[in-house]
């Protein structure tokens, strides 16, 4: 994996001027195709951005595209564009997919994608390619993939006297490290090292808020609510969690980089984009990962999520898009952004880790997380829902010991009625599912 830093206003000022000097014409008087092609963030992958257009309209000349950064808000302005009928030609999308697939915004690229010789969908997860599947039609390919796994500190291990975890241990494994790493040093009545710190995935108990296919609520059954009491346990009985929610506010990230630097977390719950952050802001820490631990009965699961860059339905220029977005799937721009995901091509993952100098040591785990991952349900209103959804988990979780709070049962079913009650109002009105 790569690590890059946010230039300096300079140096960023210097690559636009670069990339945009080209114009729209070519050296024979004839106009160049330009494309726009949307990208999020801040500063930090600009680099990577504009390297990759270098690259790519030295190989097309005919070619000119024009970047559109987007740091903020990103799925509501890009929804205002598309709205106005001015999108971008190229535009990047992750787990909201499916909401704007369901409007039409993309171009069906599935007959480009079957015959190309330079793509061999071989050699990319199934699933992930499915993530951008909509009505039978396929409408890109995901250059990365976001995994979630445990981070653990070596040295905290080594002092409990505890051997270091191994992918595919058990819940039971990973609780009694979690207790034994929960210390309080000086005898104060305070915990001064929490075991863990974040949320394990409800996946692991074979657990999900709604149907794969976005039909009914599933956040009421059985599985879910061990999950949930699980966690109430790990915070409140055991008290090797810290008893405040941890994965909520943007804050609460750069929080448990703290915490866990300070050696006041042994473990903490993190995703494949936290790697590079990892290396920096903890880099004096001995620190490795290992996959999710596996509940007796359940499969083995990861929440994952995808980014892509796929091609509007509206543009003037769908076989320059197209290529445009078939750059964006090679190995080149793959390696370069394994600072914020995990590549979706097999082959290029599996170079990653080969040439990994750099912590953590244990990065095949990330790569063999993939062959177990558990996403959301890539639905039009995933969002609507999620956000239901997360109504009931801060019930039972950021409200526990006040008055509003609620038991697993009882805010879960709760949730489940209002889903269904959503989801069948979408039905009547005709909305697609």
């Amino acid at each position: 994996m790569s690590r890059w830093t946010g230039p300096t206003v300079m140096i960023v000022a210097s690559l636009f001027t670069l990339v945009l000097m080209a114009g729209c014409s070519r050296a024979d008087g004839s106009r160049k195709v330009k494309i726009v092609w949307a990208i999020y963030g801040g500063d930090t992958l600009l680099p990577i951005f504009l390297s990759t257009i270098q690259d790519f309209e030295t190989k097309h000349p005919n070619i000119e595209v024009e970047p559109l950064q987007i740091p903020g808000n990103y799925y509501q302005k890009i929804t205002v564009m598309l709205a106005g009928r001015t999108p971008p030609d190229v535009f990047w999308m992750g787990q909201s997919f499916a909401e704007f697939a369901a409007r039409g915004n993309f171009l069906d690229l599935s007959d480009r994608i079957i015959v190309d010789p330079d793509i061999d969908l071989g050699e990319y997860h199934p699933k992930v390619v499915t993530w951008y599947s909509f009505g039978g039609k396929q409408y890109g390919i995901p250059y990365g993939v976001d995994v979630q796994f445990i981070v653990y500190n070596k040295s905290a291990f080594r002092e409990a006297g505890l051997p270091y975890p191994k992918d595919g241990w058990t819940l039971d494994e990973f609780l009694h490290a979690a207790k034994e790493l929960t210390i309080d040093r000086d005898g104060d009545g305070r915990i001064d090292q929490y075991g863990f710190r974040g949320v394990l995935p409800e996946a692991m108990w074979g657990a999900q808020f709604v149907a794969l296919d976005g039909s009914r609520a599933m956040c009421n059954e059985p599985e879910m609510v061990q999950w949930a009491n699980f966690m109430l346990d790990l915070r409140y009985k055991w008290k090797a969690a810290p008893p405040s929610p941890t994965d909520v506010p943007e804050t609460e990230e750069m929080l448990t980089y703290i915490i866990f630097r300070q050696g006041k977390a042994a473990m903490i719950r993190q995703q494949t984009f936290n790697i590079s952050h990892l290396r920096e802001k903890c880099a004096e820490v001995d620190w490795d990962v290992v996959s999710n631990p596996i509940v007796p009965g359940r499969p083995r699961a990861h929440w994952a999520s995808s980014a892509a860059f796929l091609v509007a339905a509206d543009t003037k220029h769908p076989d320059e898009a197209w290529l445009f977005a078939k750059h964006l799937l090679g190995d080149r721009f793959q390696m370069v952004m394994t600072s914020e995901s995990l590549p979706s091509n097999r082959r290029v993952a599996q170079r990653m880790v080969d040439e990994n100098i750099l912590k953590p040591e244990n990065l095949q785990s990330v790569v063999d997380a993939a062959n177990f991952l558990h996403p959301y349900p890539r639905i039009p209103n995933l969002n609507e829902l999620l956000g239901l959804w997360t109504i009931a988990t801060e019930k039972v979780f950021q409200a526990y010991g006040t008055s509003r709070w609620e038991p697993p049962e009882k805010a879960f079913e709760e949730a489940a009625r209002r889903i269904n009650e959503t989801i069948a109002k979408r039905k009547r009105g005709g909305g697609r599912e």
